[in-house]
């Protein structure tokens, strides 16, 4: 068996690089993953994943995906490959959540089991990913409910966006807006889109830019959409997220909008401050420094939340690895066994021929010696097989190679 993984997350490339190897349909996807037996496609705003089963190799499926989309060297080599048991821990922290952009947020889950669920449906799904699948999502579920993973983000972005819905609730009934797409800006739009807002709308003096990014969103199937007026984008907002390098909203813009339909919660990632809003009770502004406070004080608690839901993980992977693996060897042995007796019984077959004058009661005790004999014979390989296999990064390479000694 050889299980592994092939994409591009946010880690790696930019939204624009990803976006440049994004494939839309399913048979685009069907014309880069060649010969494997099962495989589930990924695509979501912060990452383009392929888990797959079979034979082929993942830098040959990388190949095939960079003829595909005419990607370049430096692109390809943002590509993340990941195999065996890895590849597995891998797909477990994903659908946990514990190696997205917003660390702990309950998205990713719904997002995994959709792609599972349509590779189901496309017949892409075997019985070996079915087990992969379901034990992750189980593994998710499970450093949801017994850890604090999901309430400790660190970085400023992703703390706007878990103050957001601390105060707000849900943002999938909420417009977000984000007003400069600078490099903050454009961070901050993928760490709101992650999340699943109503919509976004995103404000530049520079409209191309807006138009790069809505199209980007487009395809990662995030709701977006170009603003043109401020004063329009402070009217539609729910949320406001202010990136840009000059002191642009004041009470002034209150005022002229109606505080009725202003946003009530504006996040300032801007240095110096871009909101100087002095007279309105019912807007909450929070600015990078007292975003940085509560990322200070969650770093700690997180590591600690991050090590018990490690261990978790790891402790899942390994039990389901160890079941898969010792799946595999018992299939092994049986198609040694199978064959052992093959050879044997062919071998007795001509033998008995040529000692046809012998007695039954003697030619029995021939087989019964012909089969202590090939028991005999295979029991040191297997036994070394056994110790070897448990080793989770051996187990595979150890296995290749018995099957390909004795042919089976």
């Amino acid at each position: 068996m050889k299980f592994w993984s092939l994409g591009l997350s946010f880690k790696s490339a930019r939204i624009d690089e990803r976006t440049r190897a994004f494939l839309s349909e399913f048979e685009d996807v069907q014309s880069v993953v060649g010969d494997v037996d099962e495989f589930v496609w990924v695509s979501t705003c912060n990452r383009l994943e392929l888990y797959a089963v079979g034979e082929s190799e993942p830098e040959t499926v990388l190949s095939n995906w960079a003829d595909y989309r005419s990607l370049s060297t430096d692109l390809q080599s943002k590509f993340q490959i990941h195999r065996n048991f890895q590849a597995l821990v891998h797909l477990y922290r994903v659908t946990s959540s514990l190696d997205s952009m917003v660390i702990g947020e309950n998205q990713i889950q719904g997002q995994i089991k959709k792609a599972y669920l349509k590779a189901q449906e496309q017949g892409s799904v075997g019985p070996l990913l079915h087990k992969v699948f379901q034990s992750a999502f189980r593994s998710a579920k499970k450093i949801r409910s017994e850890t604090e993973i999901g309430s400790l983000a660190v970085s400023v972005p992703s703390i706007g966006v878990k103050l957001a819905q601390k105060v707000l609730g849900s943002l999938s009934d909420k417009k977000i807006g984000i007003l400069g797409l600078g490099e903050i800006g454009r961070l901050a739009a993928e760490h709101f889109g992650s999340v699943g807002p109503m919509e976004l709308l995103l404000f530049n003096r520079t409209y191309e830019k807006v138009e790069e990014l809505v199209s980007q969103f487009k395809k990662e199937e995030v709701k977006a959409r170009g603003v043109r007026d401020l004063d329009q984008l402070l009217k539609e907002s729910h949320v406001l997220v202010s990136c840009i390098d000059t002191c642009l909203i004041s009470d002034e813009n209150v005022s002229r909008v109606g505080e009725n339909q202003f946003p009530a919660f504006v996040l300032d990632l801007s240095v110096p401050p871009s909101v100087n809003i002095q007279n309105s009770s019912q807007v909450l502004i929070y600015t990078v420094d007292d975003l940085q406070k509560i990322a200070d004080e969650n770093t700690t608690l997180r590591q600690k939340e991050q090590a018990r839901a490690h261990k978790i993980l790891f402790d899942e992977a390994e039990k389901l690895w160890r079941g898969l693996s010792s799946q595999n060897l018992d299939q092994t042995f049986q198609r040694l066994s199978e064959k052992m007796d093959d050879i044997r019984i062919n071998e007795l077959e001509i033998l008995r021929k040529r000692l046809a004058h012998l007695p039954e009661e003697d030619w029995n005790e021939i087989v019964k010696t012909t089969k202590r004999l090939s028991q005999k014979l295979m029991q040191d390989p297997v036994m070394v097989l056994k110790s070897q296999a448990e080793n989770r990064n051996e187990s595979d390479t150890w296995l290749h190679f018995f099957r390909n000694m004795f042919k089976i």
